[in-house]
């Protein structure tokens, strides 16, 4: 009963939010990139200019080979579909372009990358073949191929994946409804195979029912702290700000995180830090 009324609070907001948002301009994101492990002003960012046919959004930091690259997503307005862009940091902090990382047939974005032992990864949000794909990096940085499929037949968006307690963790956020409405269910599935397509659902899902912090908006470690970062759709707006949690406790049967206080982030939706780098991006 508990699930319901939270499921149905929960849709009230996001139909009104869409009800509002419908006649309003399409938000458009640039990224914005800061010389400092872990910055939290969002005026001490350089923030990059969006090309006059597409905008930037999503970036998340790679090192490889003792360079500093940005994956993020390239949204081209003209095709109406987002691909995987790449950047490298050079010695001076500017970006050069590298071209395109990844393409598809279909809408990509969010695309979370990391290493593991001698390989590259990444999941990039693929949420409209409802399927959560793992792809790793075969010659660097612009080949990648599939490894596997994590999940399908989910409308699954803003995807992260890590190793604790050896355990791989795969934390996302669908419409368990069917409503298509990807904003408030946190979900988590877990295996000991990273590239398995058999991953088990954790026994609590919905670990969260809350569009205020129930999408995802990043991961990275802080020293030994699992910090998961969320999007709100909050004032029935999408994007509206970023939040922080700590994740203090995750196994098969039990999930625990608790907020963090670090500021206010408005008009941001992803937030990456490594290397003495933090990325994000936010309304223009």
């Amino acid at each position: 009963m508990l699930y319901i009324l939270q499921k149905i609070i929960e849709i009230s907001k996001i139909i009104l939010h869409i009800l509002i948002t419908r006649f309003q301009t399409k938000s458009l994101f640039q990224i914005g990139v800061a010389k400092k492990y872990f910055e939290t002003d969002v005026a001490k960012f350089l923030y990059v200019e969006n090309g006059s046919d597409y905008y930037l959004a999503d970036p998340f930091i790679l090192s490889h080979d003792g360079h500093d690259y940005i994956f993020c997503e390239k949204y081209i307005q003209d095709i109406g579909k987002g691909v995987i862009q790449i950047f490298e940091i050079d010695n001076d902090f500017d970006l050069i372009d590298l071209g395109i990382a990844l393409e598809e047939s279909f809408h990509l974005s969010f695309p979370f990358i990391f290493q593991f032992e001698e390989n590259i990864y990444m999941i990039p949000e693929s949420k409209s073949v409802e399927k959560i794909i793992l792809y790793k990096n075969v010659e660097w940085p612009n080949k990648w191929d599939r490894v596997s499929i994590l999940l399908e037949g989910i409308k699954a968006v803003d995807t992260v994946v890590f190793r604790h307690n050896e355990i791989w963790w795969l934390i996302t956020t669908f419409d368990s409804a069917g409503t298509n409405l990807s904003q408030s269910e946190l979900h988590i599935y877990y295996s000991l195979d990273l590239e398995s397509e058999n991953w088990r659902k954790h026994s609590m899902n919905p670990v969260l029912i809350d569009s205020y912090k129930g999408r995802n908006a990043g991961f990275f470690l802080d020293g030994k702290k699992l910090i998961r970062c969320s999007q709100s759709m909050k004032n029935f707006r999408y994007g509206h700000n970023l939040n922080f949690h700590e994740i203090v406790n995750i196994t098969e049967h039990e999930y625990q995180e608790i907020d963090l206080d670090l500021g206010i982030f408005d008009n941001c939706h992803s937030y990456d830090t490594k290397n003495g780098i933090t990325v994000l991006d936010i309304r223009n």
